[in-house]
């Protein structure tokens, strides 16, 4: 059975903390009771990297210093590990890109591909650049090279058409006759190479459809711009009217100053006139009938 009293002294002896660093001292009960399992100078092995630490740097251990800590994406709140947090921005879909052509920043890279179709600073190359269109275009200024370049387009497109549409006439069609070179003799065409002619009719056909309905865009774009023409020419004729208008307005108000000016100058020449006339004299007064005024009055 325990002996309490050789436990008492024993408890009573002095001690001291055997950790690197630590100054603790005290008896055997306080060490017991107050600092076993919690000096700040107690290595621990962390539980995630099984690496040595200090009691007291674990916290920060944790949280900025562990190879296996977890961390949540600030941009799509994500969690993954420290070491795949720089992998995870590589395709984190709420990443903030910044757009090189117009300087737009905190762009999400799902949407950043939407940004570059509408970015009115991208450039792209023209749609004829399969024809030979060289142009490379921002997107706000397409259209407007569209417009001014469509007669260009169409001088592109025009040997293109003109060559599919020859070769579509030189194709003989499946089952039809065709000159054997040889023997000078007609014969029907084999099987094997009227269904090659008749694919390579079919893949013809689908290029000149495609051509052609290219080639209406543009007419449609040409009606436009011949639209937009001669609503400039309208306007331009109702511009040079008010031009002329505001002409003829000029010149009578001209007019109207040459006579004020000629008014203001005969004003003038009566004035310097009227300064050299002098109306010191004597009034003469005719009464008439002076004898009988003179008579009533006495």
């Amino acid at each position: 059975f325990p002996h309490n009293a050789a436990g008492r002294e024993i408890a009573s002896l002095p001690a001291r903390c055997l950790n690197q660093g630590c100054s603790w001292t005290g008896s055997i009960k306080e060490y017991e009771a107050q600092h076993e399992g919690r000096c700040e100078y107690e290595r621990v092995q962390c539980e995630a990297c099984q690496a040595s630490i200090l009691l007291k740097d674990k916290d920060r251990h944790n949280e900025k210093e562990c190879e296996e800590r977890t961390l949540n994406c600030k941009y799509c709140k994500v969690t993954s590990h420290f070491k795949d947090i720089k992998a995870h921005d590589e395709i984190c879909l709420k990443f903030p890109l910044q757009c090189k052509d117009c300087g737009k920043k905190k762009i999400q890279r799902e949407k950043f591909n939407d940004h570059l179709k509408s970015c009115i600073k991208s450039k792209s190359a023209c749609p004829f650049s399969g024809v030979g269109c060289k142009s490379v275009i921002e997107n706000g200024k397409l259209s407007d090279h569209e417009h001014s370049s469509t007669v260009e387009h169409l001088r592109l497109l025009l040997p293109r058409v003109l060559s599919l549409t020859r070769t579509h006439a030189e194709t003989p069609e499946s089952g039809e006759w065709q000159e054997d070179s040889g023997f000078g003799l007609y014969r029907a065409p084999e099987e094997g190479s009227g269904a090659a002619a008749s694919n390579q009719s079919l893949d013809l056909d689908k290029k000149v459809n495609a051509l052609e309905n290219i080639v209406c865009v543009l007419n449609r774009e040409v009606e436009r711009s011949s639209i937009t023409l001669e609503a400039f020419s309208h306007q331009h004729r109702l511009d040079q009217e008010k031009i002329e208008n505001l002409s003829n307005r000029v010149r009578q108000l001209e007019r109207t100053l040459t006579m004020r000016d000629l008014q203001i100058s005969e004003t003038e020449q009566l004035l310097r006139e009227l300064q050299h006339c002098t109306y010191d004299g004597v009034f003469v007064w005719k009464i008439t009938e002076f004898s009988r005024r003179r008579q009533e009055a006495m």
